[in-house]
């Protein structure tokens, strides 16, 4: 071992001599440096040497590198900076190698390798690196993305990206996320062609480029990198992919959404057409185009309209009225509840998306009678009824807007030989009927179905879940503390319906959110009813949480230290009964102590 570390030390040798020579270090220093890579290189010799011990070494020369360059202005050979730095690289390399290979599973390590050689400018050697990693994980999505965005972007050789990315769908042909770059990378090519043909065509005012400014610049739309076309192709190829999944096509859409209209319009009508070709009366057909002529432009060139006639589709109420009569015609052709599930789900996100006012009341109305049509029809799924009506719109910032009044609505499982749904069964008013009120009337209808078609632990999890997004949804002061009043009691209530350490249960939410705000007066009563009604009760327990709760609201209420005295008697208490009256007189506010003081008078009278 001895006889290689002195071996690798003599080779870097003429380094030591140099740094002393160009005076990038001191004597002191280069003896320092000779110790600590004779360390380094006796850790990497040994039998038991890890990766770490190669990472330390190489982040110790990296640092050298950093110095050096910091004392570079203090060098007096340049040439013979050059050759030291170019030494020490190689070293970096050359310990990158060893550890990388030895490793080859460690993705990290591959890319630390890449970053120095990117950081150093050394073009050529990461672009070895890549394909060598490449070989070693073919299956990797993400090497092969990063690879091609590495010639793209930096190395500027679109023809390599292409080829990569070719071979990368060879060895991974069902990855929808590879499909995906790909046809980004030929949006982001055509993009950059179109670019650089728009600024040739420019009109340059300069004298010297007078001549060059009379030539006729002009976008050959006919060319299959400038109009989309490959892309187009693409798609096209990843179809029998797509099939399998045909909601993935929105991941394609979104990517191209991100592009001009001159090249997103034209390649967004070859997509739709190949989908109609190939998957005709679909519901995610219909979904897409929906989806599609949302966009101004592409709405214009659906109703075969020039140009010029892009102005009537810039109103947002054009497009989505194009864009529910699409789902009109999905309904009457396929009749399914997966197609009223998209209809509702559009629907939805409209409204969440809207802001306060007449066009969100608008909206609302008119989702109302599309589930009142969905009822009509018996298509009306659990799913599109639950999950998106309280997940969706409570989400979505409409908490205060949305609010229904349902009255006796049961649901049960109606089993479909072609799709397991879960139906609504209507035992009071229908759909039509509903009237809005107030965010209570949700909740209490939520919170009444949960407790008789679920087990307390489901209710549970989704009140607690609930609970936390909209609290943390940026809501206002007043429906937070109006759902903590409803959600926050009624966990206590469904954690004591457990037969099997409900008590527990409840206490534990109780310590878990008797100091979340908003703090309401309800989650306390309904704790401190909880203890009382336990064989024994726990006196103390019961004491702290009524100081829990006058903290909260021992000023401004008299009942609270009314029924904290009744209690105290209760368990006779006598003597701390005048302690807790003393405390009220000097806690609350002025009109509140009167009333206490003369019902505390009539307390004691009862007693006597």
């Amino acid at each position: 071992m001895a006889e290689v570390v002195q071996y690798h030390l003599e080779e870097l040798l003429d380094v030591f001599v140099s740094f002393r020579e160009v005076k990038l270090f001191s004597a002191v220093e280069v003896k320092k440096i000779v110790n600590d890579i004779r360390s380094f290189e006796y850790k990497i010799q040994k039998p038991s040497k890890t990766k770490h011990d190669y990472l330390k070494y190489i982040q110790y020369v990296q640092t050298l590198l950093d110095l050096m360059k910091k004392r570079k202005v203090k060098c007096i050979n340049m040439l013979k900076y050059k050759e030291i730095e170019i030494r020490l690289i190689n070293l970096v390399k050359k310990l990158f190698r060893k550890v990388v290979y030895s490793n080859q599973h460690d993705l990290v390590l591959w890319y630390t390798w890449i970053n120095f050689c990117r950081k150093m400018g050394h073009r050529e050697d990461t672009s070895k690196v890549y394909v060598r990693m490449l070989q070693v994980h073919p299956d990797k999505e993400e090497v092969w993305i990063a690879a091609a965005k590495y010639q793209f972007e930096e190395m500027r050789m679109p023809t390599v990206a292409r080829n990569l990315l070719q071979t990368s769908l060879q060895d991974n042909p069902d990855s929808i996320k590879l499909w995906e770059e790909y046809f980004r990378f030929e949006l982001l090519h055509s993009d950059m062609v179109r670019k650089r043909q728009e600024i040739l065509g420019q009109d340059l005012d300069s004298e010297e480029y007078q001549n060059i400014s009379k030539v006729n610049f002009t976008l050959d739309e006919s060319d299959a990198v400038v109009s989309g076309k490959i892309a187009v192709i693409v798609f096209k190829n990843a179809v029998p992919v797509l099939s399998k999944k045909l909601a993935t096509v929105k991941g394609f859409l979104g990517i191209l959404d991100k592009f001009k209209p001159g090249l997103r319009t034209p390649v967004k009508v070859e997509m739709i057409k190949i989908l109609e070709e190939n998957f005709p009366d679909t519901e995610e057909l219909y979904d897409i185009k929906a989806h599609c002529v949302m966009d101004q432009y592409y709405a214009c060139r659906y109703k075969n309209l020039s140009e010029d006639d892009l102005e009537s589709f810039a109103p947002e109420e054009k497009r989505i009225e194009l864009a529910v009569n699409i789902y009109r015609m999905g309904i009457d052709k396929v009749p399914t509840v997966k197609m009223w599930n998209l209809f509702i789900s559009f629907n939805l996100r409209l409204l969440s998306k809207s802001a306060d006012g007449e066009d969100q009341e608008k909206l609302l109305d008119n989702l109302l009678l599309i589930f009142d049509e969905c009822w009509r029809s018996g298509l009306m799924s659990r799913h599109a009824f639950l999950d998106s009506l309280y997940e969706g719109y409570f989400q979505g910032g409409c908490k205060h807007l949305f609010p229904l009044a349902f009255k006796s609505i049961d649901y049960k499982i109606d089993q479909d030989e072609d799709e397991m749904e879960e139906k609504i069964e209507q035992s009071g008013l229908i759909i039509r009927n509903m009237k809005k009120k107030t965010i209570d009337d949700v909740w209490n209808l939520f919170i009444e179905w949960s407790s008789k078609h679920l087990h307390p632990t489901e209710v549970i999890k989704r009140i607690e879940k609930y609970f936390s997004e909209l609290l943390g949804g940026g809501s206002c002061l007043v429906t937070q503390r109006k759902i903590s009043s409803l959600l926050k009691p009624e966990l206590l209530r469904k954690s004591i319906e457990l037969k099997k350490n409900g008590l527990e249960l409840a206490r534990n939410y109780y310590d878990k959110y008797k100091h979340h705000p908003p703090a309401v007066a309800s989650f306390f009563n309904e704790m401190i009813q909880i203890e009382r009604n336990q064989n024994p009760i726990d006196y103390k327990r019961i004491v702290n949480i009524y100081e829990d709760l006058i903290s909260y609201f021992g000023e401004n209420d008299h009942q609270i230290w009314l029924d904290y005295c009744k209690f105290t008697l209760e368990n006779k208490k006598p003597t701390t009964v005048g302690t807790i009256h003393n405390r009220a007189c000097k806690t609350l506010i002025a009109s509140e102590v009167s009333r206490f003081v003369s019902s505390y008078c009539l307390l004691q009278n009862e007693k006597l």
